[in-house]
Order: structure tokens, then C-alpha cells, then sequence
């Protein structure tokens, strides 16, 4: 595993998962309790998806005080909550139900688009400052609900965008929102991501500017299901 900071460190050293995911729990436990210490509470965006299962647990474990977190998502699905394709429904099944996690508040991101103007406001006035974002990247480069080819999302200015893709309507954080998050970790779970990482083709790519500021979590050896 590599680590990129957003501090424009590259760490070469390739840590065992173990060593770096005890890396990663630490600058996200110093994070969340600077802003709880200067602010009164801290915000959490996590990703959905399958790689977040891998760190849920042992972020769940953190020794923080959760009743003075907020936690949203990156982005979603525009599907109901129990669906299996709903990463809101992944959360409550697998991140809620610890006990640290269950004294925080959640923040429906679904909720947002669905309810309207107060909403919308509401969400804001809860979240910001962004304190952390983890996201995860998929095979073709995309984050959170930002893909490479879709032009109009990736420009677009509003902190909360809509996209249609061929499976699911989507909603997602822009870029520009993202890029204010304290800090951000990126996870590339498999050799095929790492791969596409390590190639020419990233230099060109449109979200190299999120990976260039985020903590890159770079994991070959993990099998992923």
C-alpha cells in the first residue's frame, strides 16, 4: 500500500494493509477531533460502494466522541434505502449499528434532492465545514458519483449535482466541494486500480486534480468481493 498526501508527500514505503489502514484511522481521528475540539462538532463523509466495507469496523472503533459527529455520503443512488444498490441502506446496516456510529447524526444525502429548498439549506448549514471525505474510486476513474466523461457534472459549480447514468439516477457532491474538505482519502482497492494509477493516462485524466490533493490509499494484495 502507498500513501499520498495532500500535502504532496509521496511515501514510498509499501505497508502491509494492516499498518496502512492504522495510518489512515489516525489522521482521520486527529482530523474529526481538531474540528470537535475548535468547532463544537466535526463532520464524515464516507463513500458507499465495496471498498468502504473493509475500513467500516475499525472506523466504527474509533475512539472519538460520535455524539459530536455528523456523517453524510459522498453520493448515492436514487433508490430506496433497503435496496442493495443504496449506499444510504449500506450504512444503516453496517456502519450504524455500532455503538459509535449509532450516537452520531446522519444526514440523508437522498433526502436533499427529494425534500426540497429547507432541505437543501439545512444540509449545508450541518455539514460545513467538511472535516473529512473518504471516497473510493471505481475501475474506470470515477468518484463518488463523478465520471471522467461527463463533462457538465464535472464542471458544474452547485455543491450538490444530479447525474444520469445508463443503471441509476445519482446524486452526488461536485468536485469543487469535495476539494474543500480538510481532508481527503481516496481509496484504489485492487490491482486494477493501482494500475490505472500508475499509468500515463492519469496525467490527463479530469479528477487528477481531487487525487493530486487527497491521501491515496493504494492496496494491491486485498481481494476484493
Amino acid at each position: 500500500m502507498i500513501l499520498n498526501s495532500s500535502k504532496g508527500t509521496k511515501h514510498e514505503v509499501h505497508y502491509s494493509f494492516i499498518e496502512a489502514e492504522r495510518l489512515v484511522l489516525n489522521e482521520l481521528k486527529e482530523s474529526l477531533i481538531a474540528d470537535v475540539s475548535n468547532f463544537g462538532r466535526a463532520t464524515l463523509i464516507l463513500t458507499g460502494g465495496q471498498s468502504i466495507r473493509y475500513f467500516l469496523s475499525s472506523i466504527a472503533a474509533l475512539d472519538i466522541p460520535w455524539e459530536k459527529i455528523i456523517i453524510s455520503l459522498t453520493d448515492d443512488r436514487l433508490v430506496p434505502r433497503e435496496s442493495k444498490d443504496s449506499n444510504e441502506g449500506l450504512l444503516l446496516r453496517d456502519f450504524f449499528t455500532f455503538e459509535g456510529p449509532s450516537k452520531s447524526l446522519f444526514i440523508s444525502l437522498k433526502d436533499v434532492v427529494l425534500k426540497g429548498k429547507k432541505e437543501y439549506q439545512n444540509f449545508f448549514q450541518r455539514i460545513l465545514p467538511l472535516s473529512c471525505v473518504i471516497m473510493s474510486m471505481g475501475d474506470d476513474g470515477h468518484v463518488a458519483s463523478l465520471f471522467p466523461e461527463d463533462e457538465d457534472a464535472l464542471s458544474s459549480s452547485d455543491p450538490i449535482i444530479i447525474t444520469q447514468r445508463a443503471d441509476f439516477k445519482r446524486v452526488s457532491l461536485s468536485l469543487p466541494l469535495l476539494l474543500k474538505a480538510k481532508r481527503r482519502f481516496i481509496l484504489a482497492l485492487g490491482k486494477k486500480k493501482c494500475d490505472f494509477l500508475e499509468s500515463g493516462n492519469f496525467q490527463q485524466f479530469p479528477l487528477s486534480t481531487l487525487f493530486k490533493e487527497s491521501y491515496i490509499v493504494k492496496v494491491t494484495d486485498i481481494c476484493l468481493k
